[in-house]
């Protein structure tokens, strides 16, 4: 772990990167998983594991060129952290309110994990650039208009690219969005935290 933290750190060009790297690999993070109920473990490893290898099928594969790619890629980093993760955790520690079983869809807590991954990259979407990553599939982008055009080019043509990107963007998050709330809708009232957890990055 030292040696990974090492390299992750002098190759890292982001402070805010490196500081948690650091932290990391002082294994303040293993130890407090190391506390966890073993059920919240597996749950915890099956979820970081998938989201790993979309993770590396994305990097080996390259900028993302098509709607399925990014809706994949999403999933992988978000939607599967909030069916697979969050979902099975909240149903492992509070397993019971007023003697019936509390069961949270997957499907929707996926949904609404993938859904605030593609409002992240909407809103990110100039920062990413800059700092070399582009999320925004080839496919969308209107024909002989660079990406890099569409972010800082002037002029009515790239005005007219952007606002076309951006609302092919907004639509995909929107086909997220009402089983989302249908997710939110559905934890229990007495779950206060787990709900204002979804409800305030919503």
């Amino acid at each position: 772990l030292k040696s990974v933290t090492r390299m992750l750190v002098e190759n890292i060009g982001y402070l805010y990167t490196q500081t948690f790297a650091e932290h990391f690999g002082r294994s303040d993070v293993l130890k407090e998983l190391h506390k966890f109920d073993p059920k919240i473990k597996r749950a915890i490893d099956y979820g970081v594991k998938g989201m790993a290898d979309g993770m590396i099928r994305f990097l080996e594969r390259g900028r993302i060129e098509t709607i399925e790619q990014l809706k994949d890629y999403c999933y992988h980093v978000a939607g599967r952290i909030g069916g697979e993760v969050l979902n099975s955790i909240v149903e492992i520690k509070d397993k019971y309110q007023d003697g019936r079983l509390i069961e949270m869809p997957k499907d929707l807590a996926e949904k609404l994990g993938t859904f605030l991954q593609l409002v992240n990259i909407i809103k990110n979407t100039r920062s990413d650039w800059e700092e070399g990553r582009v999320f925004i599939p080839g496919e969308i982008r209107p024909e002989g208009i660079s990406h890099e055009e569409i972010l800082i080019g002037k002029g009515i043509g790239a005005e007219n690219a952007r606002k076309e990107v951006l609302e092919k963007m907004i639509s995909l998050a929107e086909e997220n969005i009402h089983d989302a709330i249908s997710y939110m809708k559905i934890i229990p009232a007495h779950l206060t935290g787990y709900k204002t957890f979804c409800i305030v990055p919503f």
